[in-house]
């Protein structure tokens, strides 16, 4: 029997990452621009909440692949690391900058033990 994969993966895999990446990017990018231009919270919380959905069709991709990588995987492997580094750069910015404004999240801050502060 012969093992039948989704849809996603019958099509160009990475070519779907790359789209998930780029929309990721391109919120987060639009986040920083208005953090640092002092856009007020009623601007932002939409804009944050766009992030995240953006961020977690990365993530449904990313679960697709499940820890195979299809044909050509190396060279665009690299290409979309490189993304995803530059997108948690850029959140790792956002963040700050929140926390500046004395923003709250619930999401845990990454490195260091992965637990919020108090918890």
């Amino acid at each position: 029997m012969t093992e039948t994969l989704p849809a996603a993966l019958t099509a160009d895999p990475w070519s779907t990452m790359e789209d998930h990446c780029a929309t990721a990017l391109s919120m987060s990018r639009d986040l920083l621009r208005r953090l640092e231009a002092g856009a007020e919270a009623t601007e932002l919380v939409p804009l944050l909440h766009k992030e995240h959905d953006a961020v977690t069709g990365v993530q449904e991709q990313i679960a697709l692949f499940g820890g195979r990588l299809p044909a050509d995987g190396a060279a665009r492997r690299d290409s979309v690391a490189g993304q995803l580094a530059e997108l948690i750069r850029l959140d790792g910015l956002s963040h700050d900058l929140l926390s500046r404004r004395g923003v709250r999240l619930r999401a845990p801050r990454r490195g260091g033990t992965g637990q919020r502060k108090g918890a």
